[in-house]
């Protein structure tokens, strides 16, 4: 779904947040038919800290498995965000594609934070691995190495789409190898080069630091999502 006229990629669906008796989360998210939903909650988590140098307070644990995703065994705990806006996005990948196999989910963070082994960041309960979409439907157990050739681009950009349009999404690092085909995608689908352009590091090159979605060497497999700090952790630092 191409970005509406006059919004900002950086922008959440709602320009600010209903209040809300203190303790509580708040969230509009606007589903691939342009609904938007409001998901609200008492809170429960605290990002603290920068996603390299952090912890996680009163972590949430993301389901092993649901509609659209499977876990893999590792450190599945995040902020009360972003438990929620995965399971949104998943969801509705399931509702835009009927019978699809589930995408593999990996590492988020530990209960408490900290350092993981194997990451930089995934310190604070606001990254989280997530792989791609195979070609015909097939199921994997595990990260993959995608191509042009096997990569379902529909499907995968469809679920990248979702975190995009939320407005919570910091930063998407991804191979510039798989930034390609999610790019002649998402013309297809609507969007324009002009809105595309904040988006994507594609096709400026893989050594230029723009756009949200990034070149990261390792990330032919899987995607690396970063969400913003909640706007009530106050000790969250991007």
């Amino acid at each position: 779904m191409p970005l509406p006229a006059g919004q900002n990629v950086s922008d959440p669906p709602s320009s600010s947040l209903r209040k809300l008796p203190v303790g509580h989360g708040y969230l509009h998210l606007r589903d691939s038919d342009g609904t938007i939903r409001e998901i609200a909650w008492e809170k429960q988590s605290k990002s603290v800290g920068r996603p390299n140098d952090g912890e996680l307070e009163g972590g949430i644990e993301f389901p092993q498995e649901g509609p659209a995703w499977r876990r893999k065994k590792g450190f599945a705990y995040g902020t009360d965000e972003t438990v929620r806006i995965l399971v949104w996005a998943f969801e509705g990948v399931a509702r835009q594609f009927p019978g699809t196999v589930p995408v593999v989910v990996g590492d988020i963070s530990d209960e408490d934070g900290g350092k993981l082994k194997r990451h930089k960041s995934h310190q604070s309960g606001r990254d989280a691995d997530i792989g791609y979409f195979a070609r015909d439907n097939r199921a994997l157990r595990y990260f993959e190495k995608m191509s042009d050739q096997t990569l379902d681009a529909e499907k995968t950009w469809a679920l990248v789409e979702a975190f995009i349009m939320t407005g919570y999404t910091q930063y998407i690092f991804m191979s510039y190898k798989i930034q390609e085909p999610l790019y002649h995608e998402a013309l297809e689908v609507g969007w324009t080069k002009e809105a595309l352009a904040p988006i994507f590091q594609y096709p400026r090159g893989p050594s230029v630091r723009r756009g949200l979605i990034r070149h990261a060497s390792g990330h032919q497999d899987h995607f690396h999502i970063r969400f913003k700090c909640p706007p009530l952790d106050h000790q969250c630092i991007p």
